[in-house]
């Protein structure tokens, strides 16, 4: 009988890189440094993402980056090729690819790797693959259905609200073809999703060997990856560390008299699947510094001498907006452009943040 497998089933992630970093040859390089140069990959003059080139393996491993003339950039396009260059190089890892990894190393030794390489992850999907019938989906869904779960992230959900969804597709006959049971979506920095993964392996047409393989997967995205991967390497079991993660993020209950939620019994059923784990909460990236001090700099100085610049300007009859409107674009210094950059790695909720911040500066 086979085992029921933790695994990692999607790597993504981006090598931050200089002017030199840029193009095949630099892409190669990083290859190199992984051990993967000798591996059979197609090249193609057309990429995703952005970029204009690609390497892969039958998609199993995808390799983005920009292969640019430098002499099609001149001064006043300089704007546009730092943006070149800030996109790095970005890789995919398919589970397919992700299988690849792991027969040439541990993943804590990649990831020792991925460390000396100044990469940013931008998603992560772990997964448990169950075997013996751990959770029965049509049960879940009345307990969903009853209310009978709570999130448990910061915000009392995972992404604004308790986003719960069922996919469900039918043959010709009416049949089944597998349930998928969402929580969450696809613009959350956590999602998480099980599915049938046999009946999404024959609707494939690919043999399965399996009587019964439900797949538990979580989508981890930038920070939350960077958290998970982090704490791996400060020694936590891979097990032992989904369990949790999933435990902090929703719970399973029986209905009780109490009108609070929260305190309704943790159904037996769940508390055995996530093995009575306690939840932890992945961190999240706080806003930058710099930002946010310029937001605050912004409302205790310049709102103030904007407002008096109003005031004079009305005395002399003078539109003052357009008149900024108007005025010559200054160049910008090298820490403002060190912010814009910061201000767009950052995802959307957190930029969200800062533009509350500001809309706040009217108040």
């Amino acid at each position: 009988m086979v085992d029921n497998n933790y695994l990692i089933d999607w790597l993504s992630f981006t090598i931050q890189t200089d002017i030199n970093g840029i193009g095949k040859s630099a892409v190669k390089g990083f290859l190199e440094k992984m051990g993967l140069d000798n591996l059979p990959f197609l090249e193609k003059e057309t990429g995703r993402h952005g970029y204009n080139r690609s390497l892969t393996i039958q998609n199993y491993i995808n390799v983005y980056y920009n292969e640019v003339k430098f002499n099609q950039f001149d001064k006043e396009n300089t704007g546009k090729l730092d943006r070149i260059i800030s996109m790095g190089v970005h890789f995919e890892f398919s589970g397919k690819g992700c299988r690849i990894l792991e027969k040439e190393k541990n993943w804590l030794e990649w990831f020792e790797i991925f460390d000396t390489m100044n990469v940013r992850y931008s998603r992560l999907d772990i997964a448990l693959d169950d075997f013996h019938g751990l959770l029965d989906f049509d049960f879940m869904e009345e307990k969903i259905k009853k209310g009978e779960v709570i999130s448990l992230s910061r915000t009392r959900n995972i992404d604004g609200s308790l986003d719960f969804k069922k996919a469900e597709k039918l043959d010709n006959n009416g049949n089944s073809k597998g349930k998928t049971i969402y929580f969450g979506n696809r613009q959350s920095l956590m999602m998480i999703r099980f599915y049938d993964k046999k009946r999404e392996q024959e609707e494939k047409k690919i043999f399965c060997p399996y009587d019964f393989w439900q797949r538990y997967e979580i989508v981890l995205k930038r920070e939350k990856a960077t958290d998970f991967i982090n704490k791996l390497e400060k020694g936590a079991d891979f097990a032992k560390l989904y369990l949790e993660v999933l435990a902090g993020l929703i719970r399973f209950v029986d209905r009780g008299s109490d009108k609070n939620k929260a305190r309704w019994k943790t159904s037996e059923f769940w508390s055995n699947f996530i093995k009575s784990s306690e939840g932890v909460r992945l961190e999240r990236k706080n806003l930058d510094p710099s930002i946010d001090k310029t937001i605050k700099w912004i409302d205790e100085s310049v709102l103030t001498s904007l407002q008096l610049l109003v005031e004079v300007a009305k005395k002399g009859d003078l539109d003052l907006l357009e008149i900024l409107k108007n005025s010559r674009v200054r160049e910008k210094s090298d820490r403002q452009k060190s912010m814009l950059n910061e201000f767009d790695l950052l995802n959307e909720e957190q930029k969200q943040e800062i533009f509350n911040k500001i809309k706040d500066l009217a108040v």
